[in-house]
This record gives C-alpha cells, structure tokens and sequence, in this order.
C-alpha cells in the first residue's frame, strides 16, 4: 500500500502526483493536466477543446451551474456560501421583480460580483443541507471527511502517460479503505430517473477519472458515491448511492477512447470541429439513433 498523504495548498505542484487541500478554484482550473470536463470537451469537439488549451474558450457559467456551485459549498462544507437574494418586488410602488425592467436590470448589474438567487433558492439550498445532516448515511461518510481536494496523477493505461487531475467534492477514509462523494444537484433525485442522468450526461465517466486517480494515489481499490440532491421548492430530496462496478468500468472505456482521441489528434496536430469527421476523404452515412433501431424483423402478413 501506497503511503497517501494529502499537503496544503502551498505545496500545490500540478506537474507530479499527489493530493492538496485548500487549492483556489481558480488556480486548480488553471493547472496543466487533463481534467473530466476538458475530456468531455475534446470527445464533443477537439477544436473547442485546443481553443480551451490556449485560453480563447470558455465555457459560459449558467444558472443550475451556479446554483450546483452555491449548493456543494453549503451542503459539503457546512458554510455559507457567498451569492446575493433578489428582491421579491421593485420601485416604490412595491412591483412585482421583473428582469426586463430597468430598475431590476440596474440591479442586477450592481450586483454582479456574485450569483444571485430568489429568496426561494436560498431557502432550498438550506434545506437541503438540513437534509443532509438529517441523514445518518450522508453523515457517516462527510464526517472527518475533507472537501474540495485537487488530485494528479499519471494515467498508465495508454502509450502517453497523460497527467490526469480532478478535485473531489468529498474524500474521505474509513474502516473499509479510501472514498469520495460526489454531489450532484437534480431536479428528481429519484433512482431510475437519476441513473437515466448519470448515462445522459456520462457521470460513470468523471467517476471511472476519478477513482482511477485515486487508486492510482493510495494504491488501493476505492469506493464511489453520489450524492443526489434534488432541487424542489416543495419538497427537497436525498439520494445517496455507490456506482456500480460495471458502470464505473463502462466509464473507464469512456475516458480510454477519449485519451486515444487525445492522442490521435496530438499525433496529426489535426483539431477537428466534429471528432466523428477526423480523417474522413469520403461523404459518410449517418444512422438513426440506436435507441430507434431494432433488432427485431418486424413480419407483415399478407392478408
């Protein structure tokens, strides 16, 4: 077993392996090293993902990103979170808030050196972390828990020995060896409807990245968690899983096809717009869907 210290954020050095606490969000985002999110965004289009490399792209911050942001402080690190409440009414006919107003407008550009809820986001975010302490699962693995940890370490698995960095939401240690959580702000946290989510937006990839930089750390196996919080006014859901082996492995063939991708399109210097059209000289066929094909002959009898 692997000795597995985590450093403070000083000793932050993304060119060798190793785990740092206390890392600025921005200087992680910075570092050198291939994260999840810059593979995702070479697998939907190299050209992006080079414009990224060289610091002419980035991807616009939305609302449910801010909102899943103000939501990991919270609920993870048991703080407050910085973000402004926006007023309920304007003017001093007390109006109703409307963006296209132009009071509500100054405002909102006075304000916008933070994120900016409705009084009811607010209200959901505390929720949901009352949640969270409410349940003795989610408990047992954030407590002695360290959050917000910045991670490398090399991949092995391909010719190029990539740098691959993440930084994990939860991290922990028990009886039963390293862990981390994940969380994940929904808006159904129910199981079948939060799995379909998990396949949709390939989280058992960032996942499969994740365990194998850590396994690649400790030097043992490690055990995956998400977090599922769902974003309703009415009533705040919770659902704590551990992914599945065989999606985690489905995963890690995700993140080997993207890094062969890498790899190709550094071999060429070729960053094409649509990674699906690297290298084609001929018009090619487009197919249906899969979920539209069938397998089945469907049979017509004759009348």
């Amino acid at each position: 077993m692997k000795t597995f210290v985590i450093q403070p954020a000083a000793a932050f050095d993304p060119a060798n392996q190793g785990a740092w606490s206390g890392v600025p969000a921005d200087v992680y985002h910075a570092a050198p090293g291939e994260s999840n999110s810059g593979l995702a965004l070479l697998e939907e289009c190299p050209a992006k993902y080079r414009m990224m490399r060289n610091g002419v792209f980035k991807r616009p911050q939305s609302h449910d990103m801010e909102m899943g942001t103000i939501i990991h402080t919270v609920v993870n690190e048991g703080g407050a979170s910085n973000y402004h409440i926006r007023p309920v009414v304007y003017g001093k006919d007390g109006k109703p808030w409307h963006n296209g107003a132009n009071e509500c407008k100054a405002w909102l550009a006075a304000h916008a050196d933070m994120p900016v809820l409705s009084i009811d986001e607010a209200r959901m975010i505390n929720n949901l972390a009352d949640l969270v302490r409410a349940t003795p699962q989610a408990m047992q693995l954030l407590r002695g828990a360290q959050t917000e940890i910045s991670a490398c370490a090399y991949n092995t698995d391909l010719d190029f020995p990539y740098m691959l960095r993440c930084r994990f939401d939860i991290l922990g240690e028990d009886d039963l060896g390293w862990y981390f959580v994940d969380t994940k702000s929904t808006r159904d946290a129910s199981t079948d409807v939060f799995s379909r989510e998990i396949y949709n937006r390939k989280y058992h990839a960032q996942m499969a990245l994740y365990r194998r930089v850590l396994e690649r750390l400790t030097g043992t196996d490690v055990r995956c968690y998400f977090l599922a919080l769902e974003k309703s006014f009415v009533l705040p859901r919770l659902n704590l899983r551990q992914l599945a082996p065989a999606a985690l492995d489905a995963g890690d063939q995700i993140i080997d096809d993207r890094l062969a991708l890498l790899k190709r399109c550094k071999i060429t210097n070729r960053w094409p717009a649509l990674p699906d059209d690297e290298g084609a000289e001929e018009i090619q066929f487009i197919e249906l869907p899969p979920f539209a094909r069938d397998d089945d002959e469907i049979e017509i009898s004759a009348s």
